[in-house]
């Protein structure tokens, strides 16, 4: 109701429930779209939700654009063309898809990002009263992947000043949140873009690419997986 569709658009619910997102389905989604509109690309795109969709969102993006299957693109700066311009509205704080330039997709055999200038959101739109009623666990897993990004920044041998600068801000956002010393919505929503924007400026470490094996054989969430990693 907050933001009305227009006759012209195209309104895709995508479930993330079950699994997280992957190649094939981002194809099917690049497909879906491009046959709605009889081979035209549209003109903007905007993602709403959580880290999945706003992954596809950014995947999506990328594949209107350039030829083949999106498991081409897994790796670091294979883009050629580029990208629809996109929105993101997150529903859900942590992943920091929002502010980052990678959309994490699994394929047949591998859990990876298509790594690419190309895959950031051209605008953000953060509304703290989107996350209100979210469930305790879905809240906590999902922040847990925001500290993590900004722990394995800071500690990572590719940081930088602009990395350090949002990972330590992020970490003290998120230490207000999960030690109940007066963080809101608002500094989780800032902690996640931060923390984000932290990875952008540096890698994920080994906590990271760990639990890239446990969502993709065992089927673990990422959240979830990244805190088993972190702790063991």
């Amino acid at each position: 109701k907050s933001l009305p569709s227009e006759k012209d658009d195209l309104v895709l619910a995508i479930d993330t429930s079950l699994h997280e997102p992957s190649t094939d389905q981002v194809d099917r989604l690049r497909d879906r779209i491009l046959d709605s509109k009889e081979g035209q690309t549209p003109s903007f795109i905007v993602g709403v939700g959580g880290g999945s969709a706003m992954d596809i969102s950014k995947a999506v993006s990328v594949m209107l654009t350039n030829e083949g299957s999106s498991c081409l693109y897994q790796g670091w700066d294979l883009v050629g063309n580029g990208s629809i311009p996109k929105m993101a509205i997150p529903t859900l704080s942590g992943t920091g898809a929002e502010a980052s330039r990678t959309a994490v997709l699994t394929s047949e055999d591998i859990k990876y990002g298509i790594n690419s200038d190309k895959t950031m959101f051209d605008l953000v739109m953060m509304d703290p009263d989107l996350i209100a009623n979210l469930p305790n666990d879905q809240r906590f897993y999902t922040g847990m992947d925001c500290y993590i990004h900004s722990v394995e920044s800071i500690e990572g041998s590719f940081i930088n000043t602009f990395g350090t600068a949002y990972a330590k801000e992020s970490l003290e956002l998120c230490e207000k949140v999960f030690l109940r010393q007066g963080g809101t919505d608002d500094d989780l929503m800032v902690a996640s873009y931060l923390g984000g924007a932290s990875v952008a400026n540096s890698e994920v470490g080994v906590a990271h690419a760990m639990s890239y094996g446990l969502s993709l054989v065992l089927g673990y969430r990422h959240g979830i997986a990244n805190c088993i990693t972190l702790k063991g």
